[in-house]
């Protein structure tokens, strides 16, 4: 039994290698956001997460954590108007986050984690 629980187990890791090695693929064409980068910027808010700090850093935006003082994520721009967030606690996974834009500039962007994580998304809603 336990030898095909880890065939499964290792079947997920190769699935979610390539999944990652395909976004860092979409990453690497430099493909343009919907929207400059300086339009990013800004604090985003939740009601269950708080505050949450975006600022351009040369061509990626950073995200820092009101109530995660240690925790940052690193943005960079992949394609459809998602970025794929590299997290500096390597425990947080990587993930793609959708940004939500309009004529007006970003309406939200969703903080999805790694499943094997957390499988609740939380949107994030511009505030300034």
């Amino acid at each position: 039994v336990s030898d095909t629980y880890y065939t499964f187990f290792e079947q997920s890791q190769v699935k979610e290698k390539e999944e990652r090695d395909g976004w860092k693929r979409t990453v690497a064409m430099k493909n343009k956001p919907p929207l400059k980068l300086k339009k990013y910027e800004g604090t985003y808010s939740n009601p269950v997460y708080g505050d949450v700090y975006i600022k351009k850093s040369k061509e990626t935006l950073v995200l820092t954590f009101e109530h995660h003082k240690n925790l940052v994520a690193t943005l960079s721009y992949a394609d459809e108007g998602e970025f794929l967030a590299v997290f500096n606690d390597v425990g947080y996974g990587q993930s793609l986050f959708p940004f939500q834009v309009d004529s007006s500039g970003v309406e939200k962007f969703t903080l999805i984690l790694d499943p094997n994580i957390e499988n609740t998304t939380y949107d994030f809603y511009k505030k300034e």
